[in-house]
């Protein structure tokens, strides 16, 4: 009884801290692409996006993405963009936290709504909006935006969780080519994300990357993002791994913590539930035996790569930390 209870409050949480409306409708809905040359500090844009299930998707059909514009107050020069992609369990208010940091600093930022316009609120199945879709959300937002005459042109991308996947994978030299077009971040930034992605060190993008762990997260452990690292041995990757953080330290709304039985956890260990990019551009294991460019074939692989159940707790300590290791990055690498 007293696990149902907590998991109930943990729910009431997350509807209360996710977002102010809580129904998966699409703020572009029916909408064409809204002009991105505003001069409101905040509003809401709708952007040309692809609904790729993965990379190697050919006729993928088209999708209008609504993001969360803003820019800092008072500032009449251009100035850099950050893009915030949330993760599994959509936007939530923290994530106005980090913009409002970043405003401060000086940056615009667009938080990018990946879920309602996919008919989702929430998504731990990681099943029906992919790190494909979100990936070609960032991807076409950054490539829009570039002409804002607001911006300076240059552009950053920080993923949480699920969000955070994508600067993984950008560091995939054959598939940051192919997608990025001529045009390349600034930095790639992954907040307690999954790193269990196998890529040639021989294939590495120089492009700089923040990567930050808690050594408690047992949904996304901070084991498989050391091993990633140990073998790439690149320079160019800052990491570090927070004491005491669980997954979502920094969420308040889990601020009394609480196990998830729902969650799904992946396991990096094994040949077989270890990706990669091919070739041609599916996510595959290692194996070569299943990939995930269908959601037959992503339903395989979750039921044998992964468990269920894990545990969530912010924690205002590594919260603090953390901003202060991302401020210092973005101003290092995206200097305004």
């Amino acid at each position: 009884m007293k696990k149902i209870f907590y998991v109930l409050l943990v729910l009431f949480l997350i509807i209360i801290f996710v977002k102010p409306d809580i129904y998966p409708v699409s703020a572009c809905e029916n909408q064409h692409p809204t002009s991105l040359f505003s001069d409101k500090e905040a509003s809401t844009i709708c952007i040309d996006s692809k609904n790729i299930y993965d990379f190697n998707d050919n006729d993928p059909e088209n999708i209008a993405i609504p993001g969360h514009l803003y820019f800092p107050p008072n500032i009449d020069t251009p100035v850099s963009l950050i893009i915030i992609s949330h993760g599994a369990g959509g936007i939530f208010r923290f994530h106005y936290d980090y913009k409002d940091m970043m405003l401060r600093h000086g940056y615009a930022v667009l938080i990018i709504d990946h879920f309602t316009p996919r008919d989702t609120i929430i998504d731990f199945t990681f099943k029906y909006v992919t790190e494909p879709m979100m990936v070609s959300d960032v991807i076409n937002s950054a490539k829009i935006l570039r002409t804002h005459p607001r911006l300076n042109g240059k552009i950053g991308y920080i993923g949480w969780s699920k969000g955070g996947i994508g600067p993984i994978l950008l560091k995939n030299k054959h598939l940051y080519d192919k997608l990025v077009y001529k045009n390349d971040f600034e930095f790639l930034a992954g907040m307690y994300t999954y790193c269990g992605f196998d890529i040639d060190k021989e294939n590495v993008t120089d492009i700089p990357m923040l990567l930050i762990s808690g050594n408690k997260d047992k949904i996304t452990p901070a084991s498989y993002c050391s091993e990633l690292i140990s073998k790439l041995n690149d320079e160019n990757i800052e990491y570090h791994i927070l004491a005491d953080a669980y997954h979502g330290f920094d969420n308040y709304a889990f601020f009394f913590g609480s196990y998830l039985p729902w969650q799904p956890v992946l396991n990096a260990n094994t040949d077989k539930c270890l990706l990669k990019i091919s070739p041609i551009f599916q996510t595959v294991n290692l194996n070569d035996n299943m990939d995930l460019s269908s959601l037959k074939n992503r339903t395989r692989f979750l039921d044998e790569c992964t468990s269920q159940g894990a545990y969530v707790q912010y924690n205002s300590q590594p919260s603090i930390d953390a901003k202060k290791i991302l401020m210092m990055f973005i101003n290092k690498h995206m200097p305004n």
